[in-house]
């Protein structure tokens, strides 16, 4: 039955609701895991000869041959019936030449079954789990369950999967103390997220490799972050109190509303997606702002300051909260970033034959790479192989 399904997956027929559990089938042990691949190398053989002209039976011999030689598991295969002198006579001129085509062709595959090994036991999903760093220098390690904490600032709690932070009811600080800098950092790292919700009761749903930083008290005329990789908000409404999110030397400025923001210091661009409410982008530096109105986002080069305003699926933002990968007419190039940050590992992308074609599909971040691994093969058609501990995908 597991075969089965795993032929289906190949051939890109396997339900969505059944990938999960042929996963956990595959994931259960090591032999599974080998008998994945290779039934994965015994249906990507296949159909490179298939475009040799040449007849099941002799498909069949060259694989036969082929996968003897690697001592791969022959069982999940039809055998040909045994063939007369003559085909055999016939047969040995197609196999001298591609046999040696097929051995190419398996070394990768025994290398992309080497990739899968080690992508299915080492590389796991992204965790709940980021740093609270205090004014005072003090650390909290967030993704322990009940985890609860005071300080002079605030009174956190922390569920496990959500930090609230609170303002304590405190006596006002010394103007000594007062005049240094108060700023509370949450942070990510490769393979982390987060949610948090801060002391005016505004949410953020923090990615992997980010950082938010905000005062111990946002005051009455302002409430501001500065914000480094990506985060989703939705903020709370104060009358005459902005949110404002400070992204390198622009802002984007609201009153009550949800929106994304990507920022990664090693992108050429950032990108503001708005929701619902509206937002105002600025840049100080050029004297430029534009505001926002729902299901529209901006693209801002970061060299040169240009901003382009397009349309999105908001979607992909709830899809996001509420555990999936959604992707929308994606290039591979950002899908592999988003990749190597959610499992926490080197991916290259040594090919460029596929800049003009777009992936859409949705999946649950907490299967692991290899399900997603596996989707995006079967439209670009790339082959992968692990080079020490990066993924290489030519």
């Amino acid at each position: 039955m597991m075969i089965g399904k795993v032929f289906r997956f190949c051939e890109n027929r396997l339900p969505e609701g059944e990938i999960a559990s042929l996963y956990e089938w595959v994931n259960e042990s090591d032999r599974n895991k080998i008998l994945f691949a290779e039934i994965k190398n015994y249906y990507t053989a296949n159909e490179v000869l298939r475009t040799k002209k040449l007849s099941y039976r002799e498909r069949e011999h060259i694989l036969e041959q082929i996968y003897r030689q690697q001592g791969w598991y022959r069982r999940v295969v039809f055998r040909p019936k045994p063939a007369t002198m003559a085909l055999q006579v016939a047969l040995s001129i197609a196999v001298i030449s591609s046999v040696m085509l097929g051995l190419v062709q398996l070394h990768r595959y025994q290398r992309e079954r080497e990739a899968v090994q080690y992508l299915s036991a080492n590389i796991k999903a992204a965790d709940k789990k980021a740093v609270l760093t205090l004014s005072t220098g003090d650390e909290l390690v967030l993704g322990v369950k009940d985890n609860k904490s005071k300080s002079k600032q605030y009174d956190i709690e922390d569920d496990g999967s959500k930090v609230r932070i609170r303002e304590a009811e405190v006596p006002k600080p010394s103007k000594a103390v007062a005049a240094k800098p108060s700023i509370n950092t949450i942070s990510t790292e490769l393979g982390g997220y987060y949610t948090a919700v801060l002391p005016d009761g505004s949410e953020v749903w923090i990615n992997s490799k980010s950082k938010i930083t905000f005062p111990e008290n946002f005051g009455k005329k302002e409430r501001r972050v500065t914000l480094v990789g990506e985060a989703y908000f939705s903020v709370v409404k104060k009358d005459n109190i902005p949110f404002i999110v400070e992204i390198g030397h622009r802002t984007i400025e609201v009153l009550g509303t949800e929106f994304n923001v990507k920022a990664y210091n090693e992108e050429p661009i950032y990108k503001v997606s708005l929701v619902k409410g509206s937002v105002l982008y600025s840049d100080n530096s050029r004297g430029l702002s534009r505001q926002l109105s729902p299901e529209r986002e901006l693209v801002i080069d970061k060299a040169s300051g240009d901003v382009t305003e397009g349309g999105f699926d908001p979607y992909i933002y709830s899809a996001w909260q509420s555990g999936y990968f959604l992707f929308t007419n994606e290039n591979l190039d950002e899908i592999v970033k988003m990749m190597s940050r959610w499992f926490d590992i080197e991916i290259k992308l040594e090919t460029d034959q596929y800049n003009e074609m777009k992936f859409n599909g949705k999946i649950s971040r907490e299967l692991g790479i290899m399900p997603l691994m596996s989707k995006l093969q079967m439209s670009y058609k790339f082959r992968y192989y692990m080079e020490d501990e990066t993924l290489i995908i030519k």
